[in-house]
């Protein structure tokens, strides 16, 4: 399962489906997927794609996830507990490959409801890419890149640069981005302030960080 937390999400999401619900609560809306690339997909991808949204309909807010929600502060406590019985509802997502192999999603549904599919979709279809194509990496593969990454960090520290990460939407997968905060959470001095993703930053606590986005 690649998507394994409601909250694995960018922070904004959280913030304005907030704002959907208190001032566009009966806001009917339809998204569709871009492929800027017009990457061609491998055959039985989109049924990949598919199983994961259905076992993203299990997700639940957890208890820890909702004390670390409340003590955000500028999430009230009415938003926290609409969240803690919010479900994800497949069908309200459609999903598709041509004969050549390209991949259409399109998502409908309210405001409101609709809003939290998009980041954890990009991630589903960026890590199942990898995955189908043969080129995902173990996780003792992937800690080889430590030293590249922490060398990288040396240097943003030297230059007294500060980042954060909002890397969800286009991981290479989640066990990858979950290694790489827990690398800077670890070993920054201080330029590291913390990433959009709410579940990461939770089990790492950390800062979650974000802005909001021009939809």
């Amino acid at each position: 399962m690649i998507i394994r937390s409601i909250i694995d999400t960018d922070l904004y999401k959280l913030t304005m489906q907030n704002a959907a619900l208190q001032k566009f609560p009966f806001l009917y809306v339809r998204y569709t997927f871009t492929d800027r690339n017009n990457q061609i997909y491998p055959k039985g991808f989109a049924e990949l794609v598919r199983e994961e949204i259905m076992q993203m309909a299990e997700l639940r807010l957890t208890a820890g996830e909702t004390n670390f929600l409340l003590r955000l502060n500028f999430l009230p406590p009415s938003y926290v507990d609409f969240l803690r019985g919010y479900r994800f509802n497949p069908s309200e997502v459609n999903v598709y490959q041509d004969e050549e192999g390209h991949l259409f999603i399109t998502i409908e549904g309210y405001l409101y409801r609709t809003i939290l599919w998009e980041v954890p979709l990009l991630a589903i279809v960026s890590e199942l890419f990898y995955i189908a194509t043969g080129k995902k990496l173990s996780n003792m593969e992937l800690s080889e890149f430590d030293v590249k990454d922490i060398s990288k960090l040396v240097e943003m520290e030297s230059h007294n640069a500060y980042f954060s990460d909002f890397g969800t939407r286009r991981r290479y997968s989640y066990d990858n981005q979950n290694r790489i905060i827990s690398l800077f959470a670890r070993e920054a001095n201080h330029c590291f302030v913390g990433t959009s993703n709410v579940h990461l930053a939770h089990i790492h606590n950390i800062k979650p960080i974000g802005t909001m986005a021009h939809e």
